[in-house]
């Protein structure tokens, strides 16, 4: 798996732990281990400001051994760019090679277990709220003695960064001559797996075509054990109006995104003859369209689901209930199939009411959790049927992706910060 590095340079003094086997670990006499700052600047991971701690594990090689460091916490001092443990290790007098893993930050809801000295994450589920989620890292280094007792960590995105954005309401071209506004309550990734492990596996990589490479890692992660199909996103607290310029709907604070498991999305297929049931994936939408006119109602003429503002009249679109009500809202949705990565980012750019592009279609039976306020309408007009689109187009959309990049850095030259971050191959 082709994962990309974020490096979090740790220039940590490793001081002295306990251990469970003493006469192999503890000797003070050696050089202290240490971990090389490569931070220059972050955004998105939790951002090195939001990095507050990670936790570290080391290993031999020498068969039925306990770790040599478990589990430790390291943590950034205020105004600090490294982190530090609270006493000091130094590297064991007779052991060459040891295996280090960093696993951050800390959390509750990372759960590391230790079988044969191979690292999981067992039973991960980021949680569903968009600015609660955190951003799970990780790397692994193996690590001579000779090489030196500094070690650089290059931590990895192991989830996968998406996006929703949307337009709407004027065509390409300007000639529309039926223009809508369109306004989101809402949006929520429907019937993604919420829960996985995270585990080790041997690189693709060769290591030996590239042994001086400092990010070419002799180990890969992995999801497996997928299960438990549930939903991501939020109802707004803000009302937002579409416009021809591209809006993100998960907005929170500078939070754009969601933080999901990789995976391989099957989206939602319309032609289930048994939809309600269908567990395909759908980028859900809590949303109102209106059509605004020139020219107040003829007399006489009655349209409750019309509303007249002097010289001009509004049409309630969707929902259409026969009443005008600017609190009424109605769920479309859009089927989706991406294989999620980990360490890339995926923007889906949606476009309604455009040129050819209309507001969604009618989802299957929502699940449990869905808001499901008075106004917010789930009951389909009579001969609708999940699938059939709420308007005379669905929704046009791409998907685009990128690599999931946070920092500009040279390794070991904390101090140039504007070289292109290394890639893993």
């Amino acid at each position: 798996m082709n994962l990309k590095t974020l490096p979090i340079g740790i220039a940590a003094l490793l001081m002295a732990g306990a251990c469970s086997e003493e006469a192999v670990y503890d000797d003070s006499r050696n050089p202290g281990i240490t971990f090389n700052t490569c931070i220059t600047r972050a955004k998105n991971i939790t951002s090195t400001n939001d990095l507050k701690d990670f936790r570290v594990w080391a290993f031999s090689d020498i068969v039925d051994s306990e770790p040599f460091i478990n589990g430790l916490k390291a943590t950034r001092p205020a105004g600090k760019d490294y982190y530090t443990f609270d006493h000091s290790i130094f590297w064991p007098s007779d052991i060459n090679t040891l295996h280090f893993w960093a696993i951050g930050p800390v959390d509750p809801s990372i759960a590391v277990e230790n079988n044969a000295k191979k690292l999981s994450v067992k039973g991960f589920s980021p949680v569903q709220e968009p600015e609660n989620q955190i951003d799970l890292i990780a790397d692994y280094k193996k690590v001579d003695k000779e090489k030196g007792t500094t070690i650089d960590l290059y931590f990895r995105h192991t989830l996968s960064n998406i996006e929703v954005k949307a337009t709407g309401g004027v065509t390409t071209t300007g000639t529309d001559d039926d223009p809508k506004t369109v306004y989101i309550k809402g949006v929520w990734f429907v019937n993604p797996y919420g829960k996985g492990t995270l585990v080790n596996k041997p690189s693709t990589a060769n290591q030996a075509d590239d042994p001086d490479n400092p990010v070419l890692h002799t180990t890969d992660l992995d999801w497996t054990n997928l299960s438990d199909k549930t939903f991501y996103g939020k109802e707004f607290t803000n009302v937002i109006g579409l416009d021809p310029t591209q809006t993100p709907l998960l907005c929170s604070s500078d939070k754009t995104n969601l933080l999901l498991i990789p995976q391989n999305l099957n989206g939602w297929d319309i032609k289930n003859d048994n939809p309600n049931i269908s567990q395909g994936a759908y980028i859900l939408f809590l949303c109102r369209v209106e059509a605004k006119h020139k020219g107040a109602l003829h007399e006489g003429t009655a349209d409750a689901s019309v509303k007249t503002e002097g010289e001009t009249h509004i049409h309630q679109l969707f929902p259409y209930t026969g009443n005008f009500d600017r609190d009424e809202y109605g769920f479309s949705c859009v089927p989706v199939g991406t294989n999620w990565e980990p360490s890339k980012r995926y923007t889906y750019s949606l476009s309604f009411c455009g040129a050819g592009s209309g507001a969604g279609i009618y989802p299957p039976e929502l699940p449990d959790g869905i808001p499901s306020d008075d106004k917010y309408i789930r009951v389909r007009p009579e001969g609708k049927r999940p699938g059939d689109p709420v308007l005379d187009y669905p929704i046009s959309f791409n998907v685009t992706v990128e690599d999931w990049t946070d920092h500009d850095w040279t390794p070991g030259n904390p101090e140039n910060p504007d070289t292109d971050e290394p890639s893993l191959p």
